[in-house]
């Protein structure tokens, strides 16, 4: 998975204020995302699994992935 392409396009955007609520941030950020995990294999998403925690009393389960990147220094 290309971590970084995904950061940049949504940074990229963010930055030219294409975006004006955090619905359309994390509209785009899904999107970008999505696109990525359709071309994993489950082997290659495991490798990104962090943990998951599952909540019976509030409904829910929160899944961590973890992916490494190296972000450009801010100039």
């Amino acid at each position: 998975m290309d971590i970084r392409q995904v950061l940049d396009t949504f940074l990229a955007a963010q930055y030219k204020e294409e975006l004006s609520n955090d619905e359309e941030k994390s509209q785009l950020l899904c999107e970008l995302l999505l696109e990525e995990f359709k071309q994993m294999t489950p082997e290659d998403l495991r490798k990104h699994f962090k943990n998951i925690v599952v909540n019976r009393q509030q409904l829910e389960c929160v899944l961590t992935l973890s992916f490494p990147v190296k972000l450009n220094s801010p100039t």
